[in-house]
């Protein structure tokens, strides 16, 4: 599993290890991994559990020291995520197009909105 998420990941991690030191760099893909294993709908996951995931439950409170300074690092934001997101989905995108497939977005509608302000658009847009 880990070396998939290493593998998505890649362009990413290369961004983060040019403004991160490379310990927290080691942190975020152990975390993105934690998360995904560990995560559960009913329960989610705390902040503590993860760092317990991290090191083992025994040296749970150095891993979510861990985790804490990777969220804090002033280095980086949450803006390197977006734009890596978004540029695989353009990757994405093309790849089907150029495949000559139908591109299809799912939407959801988990919105924090009003309905009533969903239904105006959705009205709109007709």
């Amino acid at each position: 599993m880990g070396q998939q998420v290493e593998q998505f990941l890649h362009p990413l991690l290369l961004c983060l290890d040019l403004v991160l030191d490379r310990r927290l760099v080691r942190t975020f893909v152990q975390v993105v991994v934690a998360i995904i294993v560990h995560r559960s709908r009913s329960t989610g996951l705390w902040l503590s559990e993860l760092g317990g995931v991290l090191l083992s439950p025994d040296h749970g409170p150095a891993g979510t020291k861990r985790l804490s300074n990777l969220l804090l690092s002033p280095k980086w934001s949450s803006l390197l995520i977006d734009v890596f997101l978004w540029n695989r989905a353009k990757t994405f995108v093309k790849q089907l197009q150029e495949a000559g497939q139908p591109i299809l977005a799912l939407w959801d509608s988990c919105v924090l909105e009003k309905p009533e302000s969903l239904a105006g658009r959705c009205d709109s847009a007709r």
